[in-house]
């Protein structure tokens, strides 16, 4: 089954939507199979869609793509039209036409670049995938296309809107597209991690001049700081520098460095600290560094 399903899903990539009835028909199976292979899929978390009504189908999100070695667009159509003159035998021929059209090459593996900014994911968690879901957004607000979306929040809850992006933010290392909700139709900020499903739409919108930037990313916990002094080893020096600032970072007479400056008193500045492991020492304030010492104890016992 997961074979056919896995050739199911190259059918989808090559096209824009296919119908239940049509897909059945390609792969000589029944529609109940195809229903079937579309939960397999959906379990590997291929972002598959179906839209029901008339001009309704099956399709997979824009923001899924197999790897395609990094051939760019017009790379990939050069492939397609040099296979398409080979004379190999017609079913072989098709099977390799097949899998090139279902490769959704774009400008960066990993990305966005314009030639005003560029933005690499390639070193994060998400990499590729978190990419691609950006450029799809991008792409969107540039044309003007409404984008249909499945949206977890952070209470668990799962929804299906349509929106207009008109803005992108980056906010405390994370990516946020301030958009209308034709659903609610209100402007809210969706943080783009936590976007699966998308399908860009044709219908057009417009974006007014005057819109409102009205949002408030403010983590309510960044209120209250503390000052803290650090014995830093050689190993953690960069990193210190970058976090509390280069001037605030100086060499000590034993060959390590120490460290001045203020952090927020919250569990992201905690979990920083102990990031570093052995190679920062809290000096200031003592509670702090015994907060620090009891969670190292707890994790060797984890």
């Amino acid at each position: 089954m997961v074979a056919d399903a896995f050739s199911m899903l190259l059918e989808l990539l090559s096209h824009d939507k296919m119908t239940a009835a049509a897909l059945a028909e390609k792969l000589e199976v029944s529609e109940r199979t195809i229903y079937r292979y579309i939960d397999v899929l959906s379990a590997a978390h291929v972002p598959i869609v179906c839209v029901k009504g008339r001009n309704g189908g099956i399709m997979i999100g824009e923001e899924f793509r197999l790897n395609s070695c990094y051939l760019t667009a017009d790379e990939m159509q050069l492939l397609i039209a040099a296979t398409e003159s080979f004379s190999s035998p017609a079913e072989q021929k098709e099977d390799i036409l097949l899998k090139l059209r279902s490769m959704r090459p774009t400008g960066s593996a990993s990305g966005f670049a314009d030639e005003d900014f560029a933005v690499d994911f390639s070193d994060t968690p998400l990499g590729d995938a978190f990419g691609a879901k950006l450029d799809v957004l991008i792409k969107a607000k540039k044309a003007r296309k409404a984008v249909g979306i499945c949206y977890h929040n952070r209470a668990g809850d799962v929804s299906e809107r349509t929106i207009e992006p008109y803005i992108f933010v980056y906010n405390n290392g994370n990516w946020y597209v301030f958009a209308k909700c034709r659903r609610e139709m209100a402007m809210r900020m969706f943080k783009v991690s936590r976007i699966t499903h998308m399908v860009r739409t044709d219908s057009d919108y417009v974006i007014p001049k005057d819109f409102e930037r009205s949002w408030d990313l403010a983590d309510p916990t960044r209120k209250r700081k503390i000052g803290v002094s650090l014995k830093v080893s050689e190993r953690a020096r960069y990193d210190v520098e970058e976090w509390l600032g280069l001037e605030n970072v100086h060499r000590a007479d034993d060959d390590g460095f120490t460290a001045y400056g203020e952090i927020y008193d919250n569990d992201a500045s905690f979990a920083k600290l102990l990031s570093f492991g052995p190679d920062v020492k809290v000096l200031h304030p003592t509670a702090l560094a015994e907060k620090l010492r009891a969670a190292h104890e707890q994790a060797a016992k984890l």
